[in-house]
């Protein structure tokens, strides 16, 4: 077996592989010598099929199969003991290699063409300076929020009438099942008093468990988008005009009342906080989660200014007949080359990101970054739930193998915590000018560039 490489530009060069008789037919009649114990023909005793009969029938599919394999094998062992940085995978150039004919040939000749990652010098600062937005939280963000704080840590009761605030647990059955005691339709909802139209509202107040009233979904509710929803969770045989309500339950949430005791709630570990520290603790609270949104708006932006900054050349024809090849006749010639900007960003990104992996081992995401990502997630507010008890360690580890097993969710989980180091790496080496805006600003911004 010969393989030579041919330069055919500065970004691509030809592989040219020559097969010989001797380096597979030793290969074949072993193949071939094993098919022979199994083989099972009328006339024969099985496994003593003459070796001639057994090479008649299978010598042509098991010659065609390791001839394959040992190209492949030849390809992609030159690629890595000659240390090739190629983008893609080789493609089979059909034109130069011609039709291969297993009956009449012995020796075999394969030509691929490959594409070649060109050098470059990886240097952060192309990226320049870039601007990061700040969003400040207003004061509608902020009251929504406490109004929120409020209620999931307020008091439940159940009061005996309904009243304003309650939400309702009820069950909805046809008219015609309620007089017969049949069953068609029945369904179990809770229903927020607030939601309900003035008229609703008007039958409902003041009464009490085992009220019964009609009920049409689509002129009960204020908002049209609940009664969409509400009709569209339902069979399409439900006749939502002869529906009847009944009251099983009656919930109220009593908001938490501003005072200490909800102030430690929230913000643990805080001593003697008042009602404006609180405020300031919410307020930097909720510009935290914004900050989530803004890295990725950063990291977004550091990734387009380092592509940009650095200008790399690409094979560009290469890389489009690639993208056809690899595609399998989902894409098409024409596509590519409307889309072609889009792929070469790709590209130009991969060769990044492989030298930013290369130069700073931080970055890399690691098989107990994956494990403890999980166990912080599912575990990580659970008390007595530590590393330090050996039981419910081995008892998180076998919950999150088991996770894990889902190779889908690992890598998405990867690709999550790759985006937050990577993230982080930014913030810390690309200049940043600050920019503060609040929400429908950079949300308007976003819309802008297209992000």
């Amino acid at each position: 077996m010969n393989i030579l490489k041919e330069q055919t530009s500065e970004l691509t060069a030809s592989l040219h592989i020559t097969l010989e008789q001797k380096d597979y037919e030793e290969n074949v009649a072993n193949d071939l010598k094993e098919y022979q114990k199994k083989a099972s023909m009328p006339g024969f005793r099985p496994g003593k099929v003459p070796f001639g009969l057994v090479k008649k029938m299978y010598g042509k599919a098991v010659l065609a199969d390791k001839v394959n394999k040992l190209v492949s094998d030849a390809l992609n062992n030159y690629i890595v003991e000659n240390k090739l940085a190629i983008l893609g995978h080789p493609i089979a150039n059909i034109e130069k290699t011609g039709t291969i004919d297993f009956d009449q040939q012995s020796d075999y000749n394969f030509h691929f063409d490959i594409g070649l990652a060109p050098e470059f010098e990886l240097d952060l600062t192309k990226a320049g300076t870039l601007e990061y937005p700040r969003i400040k939280a207003d004061k509608e963000t902020v009251e929504k929020a406490l109004e929120d704080l409020r209620q999931r840590h307020g008091i439940q009761s159940q009061p005996e009438k309904i009243e304003n605030g309650v939400s309702i647990s009820c069950t909805l059955k046809h008219k015609t099942d309620v007089e017969t005691t049949e069953t068609s339709f029945s369904k179990n909802i809770e229903i927020k008093f607030d939601d309900l139209t003035k008229a609703y509202q008007k039958q409902l107040i003041n009464q009490g468990k085992d009220f019964t009233m009609d009920f049409r979904p689509a002129d009960a509710f204020t908002d049209e988008t609940k009664a969409k929803q509400f009709m569209g969770d339902t069979s399409d045989d439900v006749d939502f005009n002869n529906l009847i309500l009944t009251v099983n339950e009656i919930h109220l949430n009593e908001p938490a009342e501003m005072n200490h005791e909800f102030f430690a709630i929230v913000f643990p570990g805080h001593d003697d906080i008042d009602e404006t520290k609180f405020y300031e603790l919410l307020t930097e609270d909720i510009e935290k989660q914004f900050e989530r949104e803004t890295d990725r708006y950063f990291l977004n932006k550091s990734v387009e200014a380092l592509v940009e900054g650095h200008q790399i050349a690409l094979p560009d024809e290469f890389l489009k007949k690639w993208i056809v090849d690899n595609s399998e006749g989902k894409i098409t010639e024409e596509q590519v080359s409307a889309q072609y900007d889009s792929y070469a960003r790709t590209f130009r990104w991969q060769m990044i990101e492989s030298k930013l992996a290369a130069a700073h081992e931080e970055i890399n995401v690691t098989t107990n970054d994956i494990r403890n990502f999980v166990k912080s997630y599912f575990f990580g507010g659970i008390a007595g739930m530590t590393e330090e008890n050996e039981e419910s360690s081995h008892r998180m580890d076998g919950i999150v193998d088991m996770i894990l097993q889902n190779k889908d969710e690992e890598r998405r989980i990867a690709d999550q915590i790759a985006e937050q180091k990577l993230s982080a790496f930014f913030k810390t080496k690309i200049p940043q000018v600050e920019k503060s805006m609040s929400k429908e600003e950079y949300f308007e911004m976003i819309k802008n560039n297209n992000l």
